[in-house]
């Protein structure tokens, strides 16, 4: 865990000489599908925000937020809802078509008859590509997929992701 956050940040350091002159960054938002493979469970209530800021040329800082929930119902009774977040920050590569790397903490927890359950985090990594249709200079349509993997103490976790949503971008392009 401690070698992937000094790589990702020695790589951060490394481009930030070629930031230009006047910043330009983006915010964005949408919907999110997350498939645990090991569950077994698809989890369609998701949302995504991000933020992002350009440190070279068609290099991105990253920083997202995920959140993903799903009911279990006995009857018309909830009986469980699962919830799964992640803080992810990393690098994006690309214009319209991107690649991206990011790494951060995933944590799952829940409600059990509407009482709350422990909540448990870890380490994951999160690999992904994308691409953006401009719809003008300051907004786009994003879509996208990543694949998580996240560190577990017994066994780890393997959840891949979907997305869709809408891109502001601001500053100088």
């Amino acid at each position: 865990m401690r070698k992937a956050c000094l790589l990702a940040l020695l790589a951060v350091l490394l481009i930030l000489p070629t930031r230009p002159a006047e910043a330009s960054g983006e915010i964005h938002g949408g919907y999110s599908l997350l498939r645990d493979s090991n569950s077994d469970e698809t989890f369609t209530n998701g949302l995504l925000l991000g933020v992002g800021f350009s440190v070279g040329r068609e290099v991105t800082v990253v920083g997202e937020f995920s959140r993903h929930s799903k009911d279990f119902k006995a009857g018309n009774v909830n009986v469980v809802t699962v919830e799964v977040k992640s803080y992810m920050a990393g690098l994006r590569f690309g214009g319209g078509f991107y690649a991206q790397f990011l790494v951060g903490g995933v944590s799952a927890g829940g409600q059990i008859f509407g009482i709350s359950a422990e909540s448990e985090s870890r380490f994951g990594i999160q690999p992904g590509v994308g691409f953006d249709a401009p719809l003008s200079d300051a907004v786009a349509f994003r879509f996208g997929g990543d694949y998580r993997l996240v560190f577990g103490e017994n066994k780890n976790a393997s959840e891949w992701r979907g997305h869709v949503g809408v891109v502001f971008r601001f500053g100088r392009r």
